[in-house]
């Protein structure tokens, strides 16, 4: 589906779990090249739309496949694209060895660092490192048309999981930050829809993440806490396959409240307010 000119978004499949949307891959066609952004799982059907979509716009050189970041819903279908279309593989310097180990060491993605650009003819890419929810995850800036390609950095429809062994809430709030100053004017997510207004998402997430250290910090006024507990007082409702996510959520959020000296966490891995002499 042409979502904006030039730019082709395809989806495969539903929404496994209510809020959580299937991965979207995106296809942006120049007037000298294209690019693939992201490969979702790597389904036969899904490898079948991709190419389809290709040979329509009659196989364009392809100057990259970009992948925003290591997750498998976003890599899984990077090596047969490659060996189909020819198009090099791409990810952020951060996330080479990541993808590498994953694709079994078979084929080694080409590292990209923030503002490296890609002229397809019309159409520039530029690269914008924005570790958070991985340590190596990109977006990618189209100038002409100030579109952001945000991988998992911004979803449409949910909140992005920041897992303290693989990403850093500080640095995810420093990355929307640093994407706020692109002033967007379409963000095309990892997950979801079509977001029209930037800015304001943008700042919407941010607000939540404040809103999220606010309330763990009401929390640990009462005393010391685990995670776990932490998890019971702020998440009434949730299904439980995303348990496992959201008391990552927590720990990355008071791993960054640590960092800056607000709280603290005794030997046996309960936390409490620190308090100044």
């Amino acid at each position: 589906m042409e979502i904006l000119p030039n730019i082709y978004q395809i989806k495969i499949g539903g929404q496994d779990i209510p809020g959580l949307y299937a991965p979207n891959v995106f296809f942006v066609v120049g007037n000298d090249s294209a690019v693939f952004i992201d490969t979702a799982y790597g389904k036969k059907n899904e490898i079948n739309s991709y190419l389809r979509l290709w040979e329509e716009k009659l196989r364009p050189k392809l100057s990259a496949i970009i992948l925003t970041h290591r997750h498998n819903d976003h890599i899984g279908g990077a090596i047969q694209l490659n060996k189909a279309t020819d198009g090099t593989l791409i990810c952020g310097d951060k996330e080479v060895s990541h993808i590498t180990k994953s694709f079994n060491n078979i084929i080694k993605p080409i590292g990209t660092k923030n503002g490296d650009k890609f002229n397809l003819g019309g159409i520039t890419l530029e690269i914008i490192e924005t570790p958070g929810h991985t340590s190596g995850s990109i977006c990618i800036f189209l100038h002409e048309q100030k579109v952001l390609f945000a991988g998992d950095t911004v979803l449409g429809g949910t909140t992005t999981a920041i897992s303290p062994e693989q990403g850093n809430m500080s640095h995810y709030i420093d990355s929307l930050n640093k994407l706020i100053n692109y002033k967007a004017k379409y963000i095309c997510p990892g997950h979801g829809e079509l977001i029209n207004n930037p800015q304001e998402k943008l700042e919407n997430i941010i607000n939540q993440r404040e809103k999220r250290e606010n309330q763990i910090l009401n929390i640990l006024k009462d005393g010391d806490f685990s995670p776990e507990e932490m998890f019971s007082k702020l998440y009434k409702r949730l299904n439980k396959k995303l348990h496992r996510e959201a008391i990552g959520q927590i720990k990355s959020h008071l791993i960054k409240l640590k960092n800056e000296s607000k709280i603290k966490v005794n030997n046996k891995g309960y936390y409490s307010i620190e308090r100044k002499l």
